[in-house]
């Protein structure tokens, strides 16, 4: 496989990791915390409050996606057009799974800051915005104009340049 390609699938493969990673510990961390005591003792403290039940279905969602995503671009037994297939489904997975983790984080503010409704909505407004960000640059082409660009230079220590407004 070229080396961009090899580049790309292993990056892509660690955000997986990361989403995977973030949203199994925030399954256990439980947004309101859990019951101490009595009967119920272990379970959610919230577990009535429509926001929770959305927190664990985005949540569950993230997780899933995101384990897909790993599971795609770990087996690389398949042949080259199998793997570049695989790293293109394991890309949109992960995209799913980062949509997931941001309304997660959005809907367990919501249920955490409940009696405070305006930080509770800014948390739906900024995840709003982000996801709308996420994937409205992600389908556009914003051209040469637009272009972010990193380059490392050779020689005796690493240099790393942002050009924001490439005009070639």
């Amino acid at each position: 496989m070229q080396r961009s390609l090899i580049l790309e699938r292993e990056t892509n493969l660690l955000v997986a990791m990361l989403v995977a990673t973030v949203t199994f510990a925030a399954a256990f961390t439980m947004p309101g915390g859990y019951k101490s005591d009595g009967p119920d003792q272990g379970l959610a403290n919230l577990t009535a409050k429509v926001a929770l039940k959305a927190f664990v279905i985005f949540d569950t969602t993230a997780i899933s996606f995101s384990v897909i995503a790993v599971s795609l671009q770990l087996d690389t037994s398949q042949s080259y057009n199998a793997q570049i297939r695989y790293m293109n489904v394991g890309g949109i997975c992960t995209s799913i799974a980062i949509t997931g983790m941001e309304l997660a984080f959005a809907f367990g503010m919501h249920v955490v800051l409940a009696k405070s409704i305006g930080l509770a909505i800014n948390a739906y407004v900024m995840g709003g915005c982000l996801i709308l960000s996420y994937h409205v640059v992600g389908f556009l082409d914003p051209g040469p104009a637009a272009v972010l660009s990193f380059h490392a230079s050779t020689g005796s220590g690493d240099m790393f340049s942002i050009c924001c407004f490439n005009m070639e």
